[in-house]
């Protein structure tokens, strides 16, 4: 059982109207810490078991987390991240992103524009050069976590229409 708190159970009550005429049932087969390469594997079967007419996706934040939080931890103790384990970070994000890519390519996808428009800002904020790792990888991780942010916010705007 999920808390009243959690996401998918305020989803569920911004979903269900007042009068109840209709039956709303929200699924979380959402898997904390889980990476993209992880769940573009549960996604195929878990659309045809559910067979939801709406879903709502958010993969590879845990991925862009990893990455973040290696760096964030090299930088605060003065290490560097290990070229190879640099590289396989970066390989690991690639590959999920692909992943998910072609998972999703033949579905239809409506999202809002301010969706699109709020990822769009953060790849090119991840993207922008800083003065120092620090300085880089602090605000990355505040970036993803704001666009996050900005994201669920949008689509609970969208379901209280």
């Amino acid at each position: 059982m999920q808390p009243l708190t959690a996401y998918p159970a305020q989803l569920h009550n911004l979903l269900t109207p007042a009068d109840a005429t209709q039956l709303i049932s929200v699924a979380n087969e959402g898997l904390s810490g889980e990476r993209a390469a992880q769940g573009v594997l549960r996604l195929t079967p878990s659309l045809l078991a559910g067979q939801p007419e709406v879903l709502m996706l958010f993969e590879g934040f845990n991925d862009m987390l990893d990455w973040h939080g290696e760096h964030c931890e090299a930088e605060i103790s003065g290490h560097e991240v290990p070229d190879d384990r640099r590289a396989s970070l970066k390989e690991r994000y690639r590959k999920a992103r692909d992943d998910v890519r072609r998972s999703i390519a033949g579905q239809a996808w409506l999202l809002d524009p301010r969706v699109t428009d709020e990822i769009d800002a953060l790849w090119r904020e991840l993207h922008k050069r800083r003065n120092s790792m620090f300085e880089e990888l602090d605000e990355g991780y505040g970036a993803i976590a704001n666009s996050q942010q900005k994201i669920i916010a949008i689509a609970k705007q969208d379901l209280a229409r």
